[in-house]
């Protein structure tokens, strides 16, 4: 294996490499501020797509297009952060009040409960560690259930512990029956599409808390689409979290308040960003359940 070589640049030096390239820099006052807050390195994904060949800048880009891709993104990422986490807590409450009435408070431990025996006692493991996480944080409820009922948690307890993505695996391993029961009542889906749909927020909540580039990025997933509707739009790109969120997000004013945060951001870039870089349809209203309530300007 090769040893890492090259010298760390100072910003004027990169400024300067970013020129030789052929990107425009008209203020270079305020191409240094933006490097010095965002880094070199970063800055630098949201160029590959202007690149005509490598290290060669397509004519008439500029870096202030690029700094406003950032931005938008930036912002893009906190929105479909906050929707997916409401969405999240959602689904943690449904899964958990429903699987506890049926079955027990405690009857997660138990995996004739679940498909895969050895899928089960590996979710179990990585539970006594968000366990262990929790107590360093230092959560007080997790402090009384140790103490007071020898670190037995019912699921409700649970599952205000674990991550998106253990929720995912855990809904994903429940029986197919029930995984039915749920699913009709709450969303009138077929579980195998609420599987899918899971596994891709828990995907894209990573992303985002990790920031992280959604923009003009092809994401690490296919969605499966429900047979009665057509696909009009990538779905490995940003705009199948709103759809999926869409779908299954219970609070309709929540998801709203959402869509017209979301519009807002749409038209304050307008001038800067492309839409097909995050899978939205031109028509992309057109796709959003409420639909009636927005219109763009």
């Amino acid at each position: 294996m090769g040893m890492y070589d090259r010298e760390a640049t100072h910003i004027l030096k990169q400024i300067e490499i970013l020129e030789n390239r052929g990107l425009e820099i008209n203020n270079k006052d305020f191409a240094r501020d933006a490097l010095k807050s965002i880094g070199y390195f970063r800055f630098k994904g949201y160029c590959l797509p202007y690149y005509q060949q490598k290290d060669k800048f397509i004519d008439g880009t500029t870096f202030e297009n690029i700094y406003y891709n950032y931005r938008f993104d930036e912002r893009l990422r906190l929105l479909l952060f906050q929707v997916i986490e409401h969405v999240e807590v959602e689904l943690k409450a449904i899964i958990n009040t429903n699987f506890a009435l049926k079955y027990g408070p405690l009857a997660y431990y138990d995996d004739v409960h679940f498909y895969d025996k050895t899928r089960h006692s590996k979710w179990i493991a990585d539970n006594e560690i968000s366990i262990q996480k929790a107590s360093r944080r230092n959560e007080l409820f997790t402090k009384h259930y140790i103490q007071k009922y020898d670190g037995t948690f019912p699921i409700w307890v649970t599952f205000e512990m674990i991550s998106f993505g253990d929720l995912s695996k855990f809904f994903n391993n429940m029986h197919t029956e029930f995984q039915k029961e749920l699913c009709s009542e709450h969303f009138k889906m077929h579980p195998t599409l609420v599987r899918n749909w899971l596994y891709i927020l828990s995907v894209v909540r990573n992303m985002c808390a990790h920031t992280c580039r959604v923009y003009d990025k092809r994401l690490p997933f296919k969605m499966q689409m429900p047979k009665r509707e057509k696909l009009i739009f990538s779905d490995e790109k940003a705009f199948t979290v709103v759809y999926i969120c869409d779908k299954l997000c219970l609070d309709r004013n929540y998801f709203e308040k959402f869509i017209s945060n979301l519009i807002k951001l749409v038209e304050h870039y307008d001038e800067w960003i492309d839409l097909d870089s995050i899978g939205f349809p031109e028509t992309w209203i057109d796709s959003i359940s409420s639909r009636s309530k927005f219109s763009l300007k």
